[in-house]
């Protein structure tokens, strides 16, 4: 409960003081030259009108100037009417002048011990600042409360002094502060003349009514205690009496009883006028056998008011008649019985006969318990409540006997791999013995999906549970529940089902929210402009298919709240989030057209709520009265109030809890209903709880469904006092309205919760939704293909002429005006604007919610369609299916398209490009009459067809002639069984790896299966990580590959490994069925003959001199041919010995030494077990005559090699069959490359060559020893670096493996002023001779040579730009540009993907964007055409840049770079 002194105190001061007589003097605001026409001008008019801010010289008001404590101290005196001080305390102050005009209050506030002073300093001349100014207060007006751990909710907490916290602790409580919306309280901000000034008036409005209130709470309590004494005789008021009297029974007097009627109808005690803070009310109890319903009239003083009587409780048995003065006689008829009530009336009309008495809603704020306001709250159907169902009670109806709080819960990654750590709690009333039982008695938990299905996921939840823990001034019981159990461990809504079997037993269904502990954030991808599509990066919210975005809003810079629309609005795509706000496109609708500050909030299903704000230019500036409502709204804790995001208090109340400032929407039958009640002494809870919200606020406005203007409440209630002065009851509203004199307020809520019929709150509602009007009824006229149809609204004169917009579909642009039009109450859409099917129609009107009307429009359908298939089909060929009977309708609504093999397997088919180019996919003719399946393999088949609005058809069954014979599959070579790991796999399997193929084949082979069966049963493949019950999967079990896969993984649960073992069976596209029986845990089988894998052949056997630490002799590397690359090492991995005439040598790893072998990667930069050579020591090697050379390898066949003799015992170094240079060898192109990777201390020249096979080149370039240039000697580069006069063999290509295709040539030897010759010395091989030209008028060295032949500017390899043109689609304008000079598509799409940078100019570079269809103002998108055809680039982002500026875009061509420029025409 509020400060009732603090209340009093300031309505007595603030309120009366704007009704001083017309003869006290006060300025005025022409007096002043700078008087503030701003925001603060009414306020410093307020101010300046009462004496409570004075000028600061004749002229000055001096409004923005800081407020000092001197001026405080003057103000408060004048406004608490202490007079002055004695101004010797003043002594005890060095600074302090006893003579100055502050003395005088100065010295009061100190004998107050409302200002203190530091040491002998009291700083009257220093500015107050926010924490002062609050501690002051509290000191002068005895604020209370309050819990200093609240203040750990603001992010400048730390900042708070240590004697302020108390202070603004008890202000928060209190509800006269609650921060500023990016949740600090800037308690070192200095305030100003003219915010104090606002303070003040906005005080004066606030407890006006609040003082009221609170001594109704106050008389409440008396109410109660002299309940056993209460009669219907009364004292009068005098003429009305407060208006919100909370208890005064105005004009009652007493009554002569019942006449006319042997038995009462109503109980003639309880009908005396009773005065509330809504209304003043006859009520009429009906006795035991009547109610409302049974009343045949009811006449005050001769007229019949019974269309005026209206229920309080549900069942009628209590009514009320609103009165505007007071009744004398009162006649009650029920059939054929009469009763007459006389009061002392004056028999003047005293039951209201206007049109309506009340306003329909009051809007007002202050504290509220934290359990209340978070609490979701949910009908007995399970859906969220936001409204009333009613406005009357049910006295029988018990209130919930068990309410809970669930904060949201945070969950976070823990120690160890894969662990989940975190705790939800649930919080019930721990107070009464009723409470305490059930709660002790809770027994199970049980967690529930939060959906319509409610299925339980988790029967058995473990939990702690701790009774009678303190929270805050309460009492409560906690239940502990850890995250991570089964089925738990994911963020995101549940609910848990709390069960007990102690007090009434009863089942409770507790909604909880789990968050990830850290809270998304929003990043601007761009400048935010008034009209332009805005794109943010959301970092840290990782969700699946599915958005977890709940609810969007966005407050603009007038602080009015809208909730933003899903597509509509705003778009969610991976980690970008999109709002809409492009007026370029067709009925584009903008969602800032402000200049100014934005906030946008998300609200997320399994993450904190998070907000981004945001500066907008480019739009209208906001009206000078609008930004005084923002400006007030940013500004002053005391008249702004925050919604349910923040945290206002932690003061207690009589249920006690943590608070928070919240803005209440009352609906003033509900709260009549329920002040009524209280006044006559009925029982009921949810009434009480009800009054218990409204005592505790403090009203803001009043205003009637629909209405887009807010009438203040201190306005309404000073007009009700009015009346109730010159004799009056009441003041019913809409004669407040007629009379014109009505002070309205610019101020709304962004958001409210409404109170509802048990005193609970509803669910938030944004400030486009609360307070609006049902939209009338729709009836939609006949609804046929090709026809307009008409939208017929039941009683909506007002509301058609308030319709703004229509959207169609859940578009976010608005219905074009040309697809609809508007005539009386009808509304007529376009059939060229509706779409087969359901279309929804939402319509848009001021003040009233929106309307969305469904049409269904009917389709005209094709008649007697079948399929029919064109035979005989052979392997390769499409498969041509006809619509018989059809004109292309059916196939123009195609909707699926269904495969089914002739063992029942189904295969869904896409349309080309979906799942790539081997797959089966489908073509629909331009006339639709056809579709032609490709890509089906040989089989037996049926096909079905499904279109919108139609049947399904299939066709008959067809074959698929093979032509082409099926591949053999290989063998099973091992199998084994393998444990589950626990966290990716929920089941142990089997282990099958194979023979027959390897590497890249087995790989190939692998990636073809497309069925496996286990036993009888059909098993899945693992489409994720998680490996489970009738999963398969493919796996790399051996590295040896590299990255190709060569197992097969197979769950246990199908399969028996005892006695005749499992039957598997593996289908592959193209190859052989497999089989295999699985029998016994593990098990290897020896390939037979047939199964060995063919080995290569030694091509060549090279005599190597030994060099380095790891080689004691020399050796023969021999090299081979017929494979190479992974299939190469994958039969070197498996060499397992060597024979060198008959004598057996030994395998070693690394050193070369006599009668030994290893195999080896020639080239250890692609890794050193890319292996492609094997090496022999030479002593086992005798040159005089042949040596047979035996390699030995697993799974292979044998390979035999002769090293012919040399004749006459002189050796050889290399095989005597020396080759000569290849015919025609020669070198194709030579290129100058600068240096870029690391390992490169040198430019180089680059020769390519022709006339050369693949394997050739790469067999030459391995025996090249030395290179001369010009006559000088390079040598092969070093292990680390590539330096000068050093030369080296390269593998350009991008393939797998080592394939040599280039020699690099240090160019420190080239003289570029004069031909160079090159010399390659190959061993085996001839000398090959090449002059690398001079390039003109170059004067040597090697920085910037160019190689001949290569142009002084850079080559575009025949590449030009086509068009550069300005187009336009659902992101905003760009420049779209393309490119000539291809000769395939292919070509074309590998450029465009190839491009990774564009330059424009000198100084703007742009990158490739991740998405195509997302790109940034310093990025390029690709334009995609089936392939990708061009780029482009936003046309805000060449603003700035002029006509004909170079655009320079670098690619490749064929492997090749190049670099095209274009001079920028801009449009």
């Amino acid at each position: 409960m509020k400060n009732k002194g603090m209340y009093r105190l300031l309505s007595g001061v603030l309120c009366t003081s704007v009704l001083l007589s017309s003869q006290a003097y006060a300025a005025a605001s022409a007096d002043y030259s700078d008087f503030p026409q701003n925001w603060s001008k009414d306020a410093m008019e307020f101010a300046v009108k009462n004496n409570f801010i004075t000028g600061v010289s004749e002229d000055k008001i001096a409004p923005k100037a800081a407020l000092t404590r001197a001026q405080l101290a003057a103000i408060l005196s004048r406004a608490m009417k202490t007079g002055a001080g004695d101004v010797s305390v003043l002594d005890n102050f060095t600074d302090a002048d006893k003579n100055a005009w502050y003395a005088g209050s100065m010295a009061k506030a100190v004998e107050l011990n409302i200002l203190y002073g530091d040491g002998d300093s009291i700083y009257p001349d220093r500015p107050v600042t926010r924490q002062e100014l609050f501690a002051i207060l509290v000191r002068a007006f005895s604020v209370t409360g309050g819990d200093e751990s609240t203040l750990a909710s603001y992010n400048d907490a730390g900042s708070i002094s240590s004697w302020a916290k108390a202070a603004i602790s008890a202000m928060i409580a209190q509800g006269y502060a609650s921060g500023y919306e990016d949740k600090t309280l800037r308690p070192a901000q200095q305030v100003t003349r003219e915010e104090f000034a606002q303070m003040l008036y906005r005080m004066q409005e606030f407890y006006g009514s609040s003082a009221a209130a609170d001594d109704k709470a106050e008389n409440k309590e008396e109410a109660k205690a002299d309940e056993a004494t209460k009669t219907n005789t009364k004292k009068t008021s005098g003429g009305g009496g407060s208006s919100s009297g909370g208890g005064s029974h105005s004009g009652g007097g007493s009554n002569s009883g019942s006449t006319a009627t042997a038995e009462a109808i109503v109980d003639a005690e309880k009908a005396v006028v009773e005065s509330t803070d809504m209304g003043t009310w006859l009520p009429l109890a009906f006795k035991d056998g009547y109610s409302i319903e049974k009343v045949t009239s009811v006449t005050v003083d001769g007229t019949d008011v019974t269309a005026k009587l209206s229920k309080v409780t549900t069942d009628g048995t209590i009514a009320k008649l609103p009165l505007v003065g007071t009744p004398k006689q009162v006649v009650i008829k029920s059939g054929d019985k009469t009763q007459t009530i006389n009061l002392n009336g004056s028999g003047a009309a005293s039951v209201y006969a206007g049109t309506q008495y009340l306003p329909k809603y009051v809007w007002a704020h202050g504290a509220v318990a934290a359990w209340d306001y978070y609490l979701t709250n949910y009908d007995k159907d399970g859906n969220v409540r936001i409204n009333p169902a009613r406005t009357t009670f049910n006295l029988t109806e018990e209130a919930n006997a068990h309410p809970y709080y669930s904060p949201d819960a945070e969950v976070k990654d823990g120690e160890s791999f894969g662990e989940v750590v975190g705790n939800v709690t649930i919080m019930f009333n721990f107070n009464t013995d009723e409470e305490k039982a059930w709660f002790n008695g809770i027994n199970k938990l049980e967690l529930v999906e939060y959906n319509e299905n409610k299925n339980t996921i988790n029967s058995n939840l473990t939990y702690t549970s701790a009774g009678d823990v303190a929270h805050y001034n309460n009492k409560v019981g906690e239940l502990t529940i850890p995250i991570g159990q089964s089925n738990f461990r994911n963020n995101g809504r549940y609910y848990v089902r709390v069960k007990s079997n102690g007090g009434d037993k009863a089942s409770v269904l507790v909604p909880i929210h789990v968050v990830n502990e850290k809270a998304p954030t929003l990043l601007l991808r761009e400048t935010a402009v008034s009209g332009r599509n805005l794109h943010f990066d959301v970092k840290d919210m990782t969700y699946a298919i599915t958005t977890p975005i709940e609810s969007v809003t966005l407050t603009d810079p007038k602080g009015d709240t809208k909730e933003l629309r899903y597509i509509n609005d705003y778009f969610l795509f991976g980690d970008l989030f999109v709002l809409y706000n492009d007026v370029n496109a067709e009925e584009g609708v903008n969602n800032l057209p402000y200049n100014g500050n934005y906030t946008i909030t998300i609200r997320s299903n399994g993450f904190k709520e998070f907000s981004k704000s945001f500066n907008v230019t480019g739009g209208k500036d906001v009206s000078s009265k609008q930004a005084a409502v923002v400006y007030q709204s940013a500004a002053y804790d005391v008249m702004t109030h925050a919604t349910g995001s923040g945290s206002g208090g932690g003061s207690s109340d009589s249920s006690g809890g943590y608070k928070v400032s919240a803005d209440l929407l009352f609906d003033s039958d509900l709260l009549a209903n329920a002040l009524l009640l209280e006044e006559m002494g009925v029982t009921c809870a949810a009434a009480t709880k009800v009054v218990d919200n409204w005592y505790n606020v403090i009203c803001d406005a009043v205003f009637n469904q629909g209405d887009t203007t807010y009438n203040t409440h201190t306005g309404y209630l000073n007009a009700v006092n009015d009346a109730k002065v010159a004799g009056a009851e009441w003041l019913g509203y809409a004669e407040y309205i007629a009379a014109g004199n009505v002070k309205t307020t610019p101020n709304r809520p962004s958001a409210v919760k409404e109170v509802l019929e048990d005193g609970l709150l509803g669910d938030i509602q944004h400030s486009n939704t609360y307070g609006r009007l049902e939209a009338p009824k729709a009836t939609v006229g006949e609804t046929k293909e090709n026809q307009d149809v008409e939208i017929t609204f039941e009683n909506a004169d007002a509301y058609m002429g308030k319709i703004t917009k229509l959207y169609l579909n859940d578009n976010w642009q608005e219905l074009s005006a040309d697809a609809y039009t508007i005539e009386g109450n009808k509304i007529t859409i376009k059939a060229d604007a509706l779409k087969i099917g359901e279309n929804k129609i939402t319509v848009d009107a001021t003040g009233y919610l929106s309307n969305v009307v469904t049409i269904d429009y009917a389709k005209e359908t094709e008649k007697e369609l079948s399929l029919s298939v064109a035979t005989p089909i052979s392997e390769g060929q499409d498969v041509v299916i006809t619509v018989t009977n059809s004109e292309g309708d059916f196939l123009k609504n195609l909707s699926g398209v269904v495969l089914k093999n002739s063992d029942g397997t189904e295969k869904t088919v896409y349309h080309q490009g979906y799942e790539g180019s081997n797959a089966v996919y489908y073509v629909v003719s331009e006339d639709g009459k056809t579709i032609t399946l490709k890509n089906v393999e040989p089989g037996t088949y049926t096909v079905s067809v499904s279109a919108n609005y139609y049947e399904a058809l299939t066709t008959e069954g067809f074959t698929v002639e093979r032509t082409t014979p099926l591949k053999t599959a290989p063998s099973v070579a091992k199998h084994e069984k393998k444990d589950k790991d626990g966290l990716l796999e929920s089941t142990d399997y089997y282990r099958l790896t194979f023979s027959g193929l390897e590497g890249k084949d087995l790989d190939t082979y692998l990636g073809a299966i497309k069925k496996v069966t286990v036993g009888t049963k059909a098993y899945t493949e693992a489409t994720s990580i998680y490996f489970q019950n009738d999963n398969y999967r493919t796996k790399i079990a051996d590295s040896t590959y590299g990255g190709y896969k060569d197992a097969l993984d197979l769950a246990v649960n199908g399969i028996d490994a005892t006695g005749e073992g499992t039957v598997i069976t593996v289908e592959a596209k193209g190859y052989e069925t497999m089989t295999y029986t699985l029998k016994g845990d593990s098990a290897t089988t020896d390939p037979g003959e047939d199964d060995k894998l063919t080995a290569p052949t030694v091509e060549k056997a090279e005599l190597t001199t030994k060099s380095g630490f790891f080689e004691d002799c020399d050796y023969y590397r021999l090299r081979f041919g017929t494979i190479s690359g992974t299939e190469l090492t994958a039969y070197l991995n498996k060499v397992t010995g060597v024979t060198v005439n008959g004598v057996a040598y030994t395998k070693e790893s690394t050193y070369m030494k006599e009668s030994t072998f290893r195999v080896k990667a020639e080239n250890d930069a692609y890794g050193t077990s890319a292996y492609d050579i094997l090496d022999l020591a030479v002593n086992g090697v005798d040159t005089t005559k042949d040596t047979v050379i035996v390699i030995t390898a697993e799974g292979y066949d044998d390979v035999t090699y002769t090293i012919a003799k040399t004749g006459d015992g002189g050796g050889s170094t290399t095989d005597p069959s020396k080759p000569e240079t290849p015919a025609g060898v020669a070198v194709d192109n030579c290129v100058f490359t600068k240096a870029s990777a690391s390992d490169e201390k040198t430019d180089y020249y680059r020769l390519t060559f022709k006339n050369l096979t693949d394997d050739e080149l790469a067999t030459y370039l391995r025996a090249i020893k030395s290179v001369e240039v010009d006559s000088v000697t390079y040598k092969e580069k070093d292990y680390l670096s590539f330096g000068q006069s050093q030369f080296r063999i390269k593998d350009t290509s991008e393939d797998y493996g080592i394939h040599y295709n280039a020699l690099d040539l240090a160019a420190n030897g080239v003289d570029t002023s004069k031909d160079v010759e090159v010399v390659i010395k190959a061993t085996g091989y001839a000398d090959l001779t090449y002059t690398i030209k001079k390039a003109g008028g170059s004067t040597g060295g090697d920085s910037g040579t160019t190689a001949p032949g290569t142009p002084e500017t850079p080559d575009n390899g025949g590449i030009t730009v086509k068009e550069c043109k300005l187009k336009q689609d659902w992101n905003g304008k760009f420049y779209e540009m393309r490119f000539n000079g291809f000769d395939n598509e292919n070509d074309l799409a590998s450029f465009v993907d190839s491009i990774t940078e564009v330059q424009v100019g000198n100084d703007k570079k742009f990158t490739k964007a991740t998405f195509s269809f997302s790109f940034s103002e310093t990025e390029f998108g690709t334009v995609t055409e089936n392939y990708s055809v061009g780029i482009k680039f936003y046309e805000s982002s060449l603003a700035d840049v002029e006509d004909g500026t170079t655009i320079t875009i670098k690619g490749k061509v064929n492997g090749k770079d190049v670099t095209i420029t274009y001079s920028l025409v801009k449009e």
